[in-house]
């Protein structure tokens, strides 16, 4: 899980969801804004935290990582971001 700082537009939510989702190590990322939360599953053995946490200051967003979740048993893990807007 992160939290978010910075997030404060829906078109700023998007260009984070599409650039974690072109993350070659991540299979699925969605992020609601509504909700301020981002889903992501990455390959198993990978760990795209480093990368969604440098993709989010690139876009002047501040990504703290709180938790993380492992889901099912195929290997896959989620990662639960919220989003904290207007912070």
């Amino acid at each position: 899980m992160f939290n978010l700082e910075g997030l404060d537009c829906p078109d700023c939510a998007a260009k984070l969801e599409q650039g974690v989702a072109a993350m070659p190590q991540v299979t699925e990322a969605h992020l609601n804004f509504a909700l301020a939360r981002l889903e992501v599953t990455f390959r198993p053995g990978s760990d795209p935290t480093p990368a969604i946490q440098r993709l989010a200051h690139d876009l002047g967003h501040t990504a703290r990582l709180v938790s993380s979740r492992r889901y099912g048993t195929s290997g896959r893990r989620r990662v639960l971001a919220t989003a904290a807007a207007g912070l």
